[in-house]
């Protein structure tokens, strides 16, 4: 029986695309080894200035309109054939976390909740993509970028941050 928590409104349906040869493949491994981190692709940036949360959520709400694999999900349950489905609007979930009251421990704050974030598993049929932003100071973030490479790869990924960055700034 399929969780009614993954069931999609075909009214936010932008699209459905058939899956590469590549993708297929990167499916396979997925399923065949739950919970490795096989194509887990994760990035940290060191972000210097402040950070404006609301125009940080807005700047990637803007990204992932402009850009569909950002907006996409994957399925293959009771399909002949896997598929992406691309939503008309989806939201990145975005964690905020505050590390600024604790500059010592700062470090090991940041190294454990990204150590912490490789340990959740990427949902392909909700949540292939999650983004964390920590602060530590007024003038210093940290933002961190987790998602599965079924979605896009890594030439990509400089497109969509250049992208981020320019509607952020």
């Amino acid at each position: 029986m399929t969780d009614p928590g993954k069931k999609i409104d075909k009214r936010n349906v932008a699209d459905v695309i058939g899956l590469t040869a590549m993708q297929e493949g990167m499916l396979f491994h997925y399923l065949s080894s739950p919970g490795s981190k096989q194509y887990f692709e994760q990035f940290r940036f060191d972000l210097s200035g402040p950070v404006d949360p609301g125009l940080f959520e807005r700047a990637w709400s803007v990204t992932a309109k402009n850009n569909p694999m950002l907006r996409a999900v994957v399925r293959w349950e009771r399909l002949e054939e896997p598929v992406q489905i691309v939503l008309k609007e989806k939201n990145i979930p975005i964690r905020f976390e505050d590390f600024s009251d604790d500059v010592q421990k700062q470090k090991r704050h940041v190294d454990a909740l990204i150590e912490d974030d490789r340990g959740i598993p990427v949902d392909l049929t909700r949540e292939p993509l999650r983004i964390t932003l920590c602060q530590l100071a007024e003038d210093k973030s940290v933002m961190l970028v987790s998602f599965h490479h079924i979605l896009f790869d890594g030439w990509s990924s400089g497109l969509l941050l250049q992208e981020f960055f320019t509607y952020y700034n």
